[in-house]
């Protein structure tokens, strides 16, 4: 799987790196064989200065698969769970990408089957 990292408005740290790629690396099993024609962008950062209390973090992944784009967001007081929500809203994205694939696929399959069962009768 290719993978980019991009950080805006703050340091990308080896730590936050490193973790991406952990979270990734999950996301990465879950596709098996497509990961290998699959592309991942991540975009992690500081949205805004102008909060009065804390500071509001986002994270962003793009998703190349199966020659579908899947885009998740999620935001977060915690760098690190703004990257879990967003890695975890990745996951119900591929699930629900595969889920209807699977459904066409079957719905074509049953017509099919029932032109040729109309053809013998």
């Amino acid at each position: 799987m290719i993978t980019n990292i991009k950080a805006l408005s703050l340091e990308l740290t080896p730590a936050l790196n490193s973790y991406i790629r952990e979270k990734i690396s999950n996301l990465e099993k879950r596709l098996g064989d497509q990961a290998d024609n699959s592309q991942i962008n991540v975009e992690v950062g500081l949205i805004t200065h102008h909060h009065k209390t804390g500071q509001i973090f986002r994270a962003e992944m793009n998703l190349v698969y199966r020659g579908k784009q899947l885009r998740t967001v999620a935001e977060n007081e915690d760098m690190y769970l703004a990257v879990d929500g967003a890695k975890d809203l990745m996951m119900r994205e591929v699930n629900k990408y595969d889920k209807r694939q699977k459904s066409i696929f079957r719905r074509g399959g049953r017509a099919i089957k029932n032109l040729f069962r109309g053809w013998r009768g």
